[in-house]
């Protein structure tokens, strides 16, 4: 048996290793405070996910700017995420 590549996000990896049931329990944990994954990685690393019934995408992005505005910037990409996994259900 080959073995399954896994993706380069650890959101994606997560989501795609555990069973649908406990998803919404887990991303539930690891939304309030501050977490802090991947040391190294430079200011404005941000990688987000949206899953689908067609499965789970995820982009990595790097913002430019402050505390805010990077959250900013990563809010409106993560809705843009959204709205383009819901048009690709209506086709």
């Amino acid at each position: 048996m080959a073995a399954k590549t896994l993706p380069a996000c650890p959101v994606e990896t997560t989501l795609t290793l555990i069973s649908d049931k406990w998803k919404v329990l887990i991303l539930r944990d690891l939304l309030p405070g501050t977490k802090r994954f991947g040391f190294g990685n430079p200011v404005g690393t941000v990688w987000i996910a949206c899953a689908g019934p067609g499965g789970v995408e995820s982009v990595l992005c790097r913002f430019q700017g402050n505390r805010e505005e990077i959250r900013e910037a990563a809010c409106c990409r993560a809705l843009e995420l959204v709205l383009e996994t819901l048009n690709g259900l209506e086709t």
